[in-house]
């Protein structure tokens, strides 16, 4: 198996940002219960810290 475009600059932002938006957006459609909500954006805010992370190093 190769994950060569997990790396990739395109791969990364999709993970973190697009794909929970996409997930927000259906479970607000559906009419989710608030776990998935909380968990959506708990997503979201983890891979946020993940790009913020690497550049506050001292």
């Amino acid at each position: 198996m190769k994950f060569d475009f997990v790396g990739s600059r395109w791969f990364q932002p999709l993970m973190i940002i697009i794909l929970p938006l996409l997930l927000l957006l259906l479970a607000m459609v559906l009419n989710a219960d608030i776990c998935y909500f909380l968990l959506i954006i708990l997503w979201i805010g983890m891979g946020l810290m993940l790009f913020c992370l690497p550049k506050m190093k001292d």
